[in-house]
């Protein structure tokens, strides 16, 4: 795979599962200032993902966008599980996967941001801040990153021996309300991972993962640093996505093949 000069991303090997332009009204300029995205920003979609027609019913909503119903949300890449790759947005455009402030160009950290109210000493769990690590600040990221939703249905609830996707239950706000089935998820990708259990990514999904990577990395020319965020890095209280699977293994091998161990 290679990414034109036009920002539109072409297969240059046969055998491999589909490329799909689905084009998309959902995009911003990038920072004026700016001749390419510094980075690269991973998601998951949620949603049940049950079957191929789930990731080309998402590439297809985000085509038009209508202010008054519409979330305003879209993504230049979505990687389905079954390793299809739909891009929506040129790579020389923004999109709206975050819309928050953050720091771009540096390695993500946890960091402390609590305070104890009578010290003054940090206290409680430590969290990411990204508007602490180093990096080139940006009002919004939106402005200097490529945003890749990968379809996964994220973190799950077990429930007898069955598993269901966010919001679980028929109504959100009550658990006593029972499971909806409309949001179950096949137990066979369940993937427990600590105490928590979420939707897993499937070979196919990764290796597709691993060659859109690759391609942005060659044309370019970004460090390993820069491709390793995710959403969860810039709005921390609200996001969870792409999940500890995908960060902390998957990630990690995908980072390897690129650029070596390490």
């Amino acid at each position: 795979m290679l990414i034109g000069p036009d920002g539109w991303a072409v297969e240059n090997a046969e055998g491999l599962p589909s490329l799909l332009r689905v084009p998309s009204v959902r995009s911003c300029l990038f920072a004026a200032e700016l001749r390419a995205p510094l980075g690269l920003v991973w998601h998951w979609t949620g949603g049940p993902a049950l079957g191929p027609a789930f990731a080309t019913a998402l590439a297809e909503e985000i085509r038009g966008f209508d202010r008054v119903k519409d979330r305003a949300a879209s993504w230049h890449f979505l990687v389905a599980k079954n390793g299809r790759i739909f891009q929506s947005i040129q790579t020389d455009r923004g999109a709206w996967h975050v819309g928050r402030p953050g720091r771009i160009g540096g390695k993500p950290e946890m960091v402390q941001v609590h305070a104890d109210p009578i010290t003054g000493l940090p206290s409680g769990e430590p969290i990411w801040d990204a508007m602490a690590w180093p990096g080139r600040l940006f009002a919004n990221i939106n402005a200097a990153t490529i945003g890749v939703e990968l379809e996964n249905s994220g973190r799950l609830e077990k429930v007898g021996e069955r598993f269901y996707c966010w919001p679980f239950w028929l109504n959100p706000d009550k658990p006593e309300s029972g499971v909806d089935p409309k949001l179950e998820v096949p137990a066979d990708r369940a993937k427990l991972v600590g105490a928590t259990w979420y939707d897993d990514y499937p070979q196919a999904q990764r290796d597709a993962a691993a060659r859109l990577l690759s391609a942005l990395v060659l044309r370019y020319r970004w460090t390993r640093d820069v491709c390793q965020y995710a959403h969860k890095f810039f709005d921390p209280t609200r996001k969870e996505d792409p999940g500890p699977a995908w960060m902390g293994e998957y990630l990690p091998q995908v980072l390897d093949l690129i650029f070596g161990p390490g």
